[in-house]
Protein backbone atom coordinates (compact mmCIF):
# COMPACT_ATOMS: atom_id res chain seq x y z
CA UNK A 1 0.00 0.00 0.00
CA UNK A 2 1.07 3.38 -0.92
CA UNK A 3 0.60 5.68 2.48
CA UNK A 4 -1.12 8.80 0.35
CA UNK A 5 -3.12 6.82 -1.37
CA UNK A 6 -5.87 5.54 1.21
CA UNK A 7 -7.28 9.50 1.53
CA UNK A 8 -7.42 10.14 -2.20
CA UNK A 9 -9.22 8.53 -5.35
CA UNK A 10 -7.38 7.31 -8.31
CA UNK A 11 -9.35 7.89 -11.44
CA UNK A 12 -8.54 6.18 -14.70
CA UNK A 13 -9.55 8.29 -17.60
CA UNK A 14 -9.46 7.45 -21.23
CA UNK A 15 -10.95 6.35 -24.57
CA UNK A 16 -13.40 3.81 -24.73
CA UNK A 17 -11.33 0.30 -25.04
CA UNK A 18 -8.85 1.71 -23.45
CA UNK A 19 -8.83 -0.83 -20.69
CA UNK A 20 -9.64 1.49 -18.13
CA UNK A 21 -12.04 -1.70 -16.23
CA UNK A 22 -9.36 -4.41 -16.59
CA UNK A 23 -6.47 -2.27 -15.03
CA UNK A 24 -8.77 -0.90 -12.59
CA UNK A 25 -9.67 -4.19 -11.34
CA UNK A 26 -5.98 -5.17 -11.45
CA UNK A 27 -4.37 -2.30 -9.74
CA UNK A 28 -7.16 -2.07 -7.00
CA UNK A 29 -6.41 -5.71 -5.98
CA UNK A 30 -2.91 -4.65 -6.06
CA UNK A 31 -2.85 -2.00 -3.66
CA UNK A 32 -5.56 -3.54 -2.00
CA UNK A 33 -8.51 -0.83 -2.12
CA UNK A 34 -12.16 -0.81 -3.36
CA UNK A 35 -12.52 -0.87 -7.43
CA UNK A 36 -15.54 0.96 -8.46
CA UNK A 37 -16.69 1.03 -12.44
CA UNK A 38 -18.76 4.22 -13.06
CA UNK A 39 -20.82 2.57 -15.61
CA UNK A 40 -22.04 0.06 -12.90
CA UNK A 41 -23.27 2.55 -10.48
CA UNK A 42 -24.76 4.61 -13.23
CA UNK A 43 -26.44 1.39 -14.52
CA UNK A 44 -27.32 0.32 -11.08
CA UNK A 45 -28.88 3.66 -10.06
CA UNK A 46 -30.92 3.96 -13.31
CA UNK A 47 -32.10 0.50 -13.36
CA UNK A 48 -31.05 0.51 -17.26
CA UNK A 49 -28.08 -0.77 -19.21
CA UNK A 50 -26.20 2.50 -20.66
CA UNK A 51 -27.34 1.72 -24.09
CA UNK A 52 -30.85 1.56 -23.23
CA UNK A 53 -30.22 5.19 -21.37
CA UNK A 54 -28.82 6.54 -24.90
CA UNK A 55 -31.57 5.25 -27.20
CA UNK A 56 -34.64 6.70 -24.31
CA UNK A 57 -33.45 9.29 -22.86
CA UNK A 58 -29.87 10.76 -25.13
CA UNK A 59 -26.39 11.27 -24.30
CA UNK A 60 -27.42 14.59 -22.13
CA UNK A 61 -29.61 12.08 -19.33
CA UNK A 62 -26.50 9.63 -19.27
CA UNK A 63 -23.59 12.80 -18.57
CA UNK A 64 -26.45 13.97 -15.83
CA UNK A 65 -26.34 10.72 -14.48
CA UNK A 66 -22.71 10.07 -14.74
CA UNK A 67 -22.00 13.81 -12.41
CA UNK A 68 -24.28 12.53 -10.09
CA UNK A 69 -22.10 9.13 -9.96
CA UNK A 70 -18.83 10.66 -9.40
CA UNK A 71 -19.82 13.26 -7.20
CA UNK A 72 -21.49 10.41 -4.76
CA UNK A 73 -18.13 8.22 -5.27
CA UNK A 74 -15.77 11.49 -5.32
CA UNK A 75 -17.20 11.83 -1.84
CA UNK A 76 -15.63 8.36 -0.49
CA UNK A 77 -12.03 8.08 -0.11
CA UNK A 78 -9.44 5.81 -1.24
CA UNK A 79 -10.94 4.18 -4.27
CA UNK A 80 -9.73 2.82 -7.77
CA UNK A 81 -12.00 4.07 -10.20
CA UNK A 82 -12.78 3.69 -13.51
CA UNK A 83 -14.22 6.10 -15.20
CA UNK A 84 -16.31 6.60 -18.33
CA UNK A 85 -14.54 8.02 -21.97
CA UNK A 86 -16.22 10.79 -22.18
CA UNK A 87 -16.26 11.74 -18.45
CA UNK A 88 -14.01 14.54 -19.00
CA UNK A 89 -15.84 16.62 -21.14
CA UNK A 90 -17.85 18.17 -18.48
CA UNK A 91 -15.40 21.32 -16.35
CA UNK A 92 -17.24 19.72 -13.42
CA UNK A 93 -16.49 16.70 -13.59
CA UNK A 94 -12.71 17.28 -13.97
CA UNK A 95 -12.67 19.68 -11.06
CA UNK A 96 -14.22 16.68 -8.77
CA UNK A 97 -11.57 14.30 -10.20
CA UNK A 98 -8.54 16.70 -9.93
CA UNK A 99 -10.00 18.22 -6.09
CA UNK A 100 -10.75 14.61 -4.52
CA UNK A 101 -7.75 11.90 -6.25
CA UNK A 102 -5.16 11.21 -9.09
CA UNK A 103 -6.12 11.08 -12.72
CA UNK A 104 -3.94 8.40 -14.53
CA UNK A 105 -4.61 8.37 -18.62
CA UNK A 106 -4.31 5.34 -20.21
CA UNK A 107 -3.18 6.17 -23.59
CA UNK A 108 -3.49 4.26 -26.77
CA UNK A 109 -3.11 5.22 -30.56
CA UNK A 110 -5.90 5.50 -32.65
CA UNK A 111 -5.55 2.19 -34.89
CA UNK A 112 -5.30 0.33 -31.22
CA UNK A 113 -8.15 1.64 -29.58
CA UNK A 114 -9.93 0.62 -33.43
CA UNK A 115 -9.08 -2.87 -33.23
CA UNK A 116 -9.92 -3.00 -29.19
CA UNK A 117 -13.80 -1.45 -30.30
CA UNK A 118 -13.92 -2.01 -33.54
CA UNK A 119 -16.04 -5.19 -33.05
CA UNK A 120 -18.05 -3.95 -29.72
CA UNK A 121 -21.98 -4.25 -29.75
CA UNK A 122 -22.61 -2.02 -26.54
CA UNK A 123 -21.32 1.09 -26.92
CA UNK A 124 -23.90 4.20 -28.03
CA UNK A 125 -21.54 6.33 -29.67
CA UNK A 126 -20.47 4.15 -32.19
CA UNK A 127 -23.74 2.43 -32.81
CA UNK A 128 -25.08 1.69 -35.98
CA UNK A 129 -21.73 2.84 -38.28
CA UNK A 130 -19.25 0.95 -41.06
CA UNK A 131 -15.50 0.51 -40.04
CA UNK A 132 -14.05 3.34 -42.00
CA UNK A 133 -17.17 5.84 -40.22
CA UNK A 134 -15.40 3.94 -37.10
CA UNK A 135 -12.35 5.51 -37.95
CA UNK A 136 -13.58 8.74 -38.50
CA UNK A 137 -15.58 8.84 -35.04
CA UNK A 138 -12.68 8.05 -33.45
CA UNK A 139 -10.16 10.80 -34.98
CA UNK A 140 -12.98 12.76 -34.14
CA UNK A 141 -13.81 11.77 -30.07
CA UNK A 142 -10.23 11.57 -29.56
CA UNK A 143 -9.26 15.41 -31.15
CA UNK A 144 -12.37 16.71 -28.66
CA UNK A 145 -11.41 14.60 -25.74
CA UNK A 146 -7.51 14.75 -25.74
CA UNK A 147 -6.65 17.52 -24.56
CA UNK A 148 -8.59 16.90 -21.54
CA UNK A 149 -6.60 13.37 -21.02
CA UNK A 150 -3.73 15.39 -21.40
CA UNK A 151 -4.29 17.03 -18.23
CA UNK A 152 -4.11 14.05 -16.31
CA UNK A 153 -1.64 13.53 -13.34
CA UNK A 154 -0.05 10.28 -14.56
CA UNK A 155 0.01 9.54 -18.52
CA UNK A 156 0.52 5.54 -19.22
CA UNK A 157 1.81 5.53 -23.12
CA UNK A 158 0.83 1.97 -23.83
CA UNK A 159 1.23 -0.10 -27.10
CA UNK A 160 -0.58 -3.07 -28.48
CA UNK A 161 2.08 -5.00 -26.93
CA UNK A 162 1.54 -3.54 -23.43
CA UNK A 163 -0.49 -6.08 -21.05
CA UNK A 164 -2.96 -4.98 -18.20
CA UNK A 165 -0.13 -6.19 -15.90
CA UNK A 166 2.59 -3.76 -17.43
CA UNK A 167 0.43 -1.13 -17.32
CA UNK A 168 -0.65 -1.58 -13.27
CA UNK A 169 3.12 -2.05 -12.82
CA UNK A 170 3.78 1.44 -14.57
CA UNK A 171 1.40 2.86 -12.62
CA UNK A 172 2.52 2.00 -9.14
CA UNK A 173 6.05 3.11 -9.97
CA UNK A 174 4.71 6.37 -11.12
CA UNK A 175 2.39 6.49 -7.64
CA UNK A 176 5.46 5.79 -5.67
CA UNK A 177 7.62 8.22 -7.71
CA UNK A 178 4.80 10.47 -6.56
CA UNK A 179 4.67 9.70 -2.82
CA UNK A 180 8.63 10.13 -2.70
CA UNK A 181 8.18 13.65 -4.47
CA UNK A 182 5.57 14.59 -1.99
CA UNK A 183 7.41 13.74 0.68
CA UNK A 184 11.00 15.50 0.14
CA UNK A 185 10.62 19.20 1.30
Amino acid sequence: MIPFLDKKQIYLIGFMGAGKTTVGKLLAEKLNQPFVDIDDVIEKKADLTIPIMFEKFGENYFRKLETDALQRIASDRGNVIATGGGIILNAENRRIMKSTGITIFLKWHSAVLFQRIKNSTHRPLLKSINESQLVHQIETMLNQRQPFYEQADIIIDANESTSPDAIVELIIQQLMSRNQMDKEP
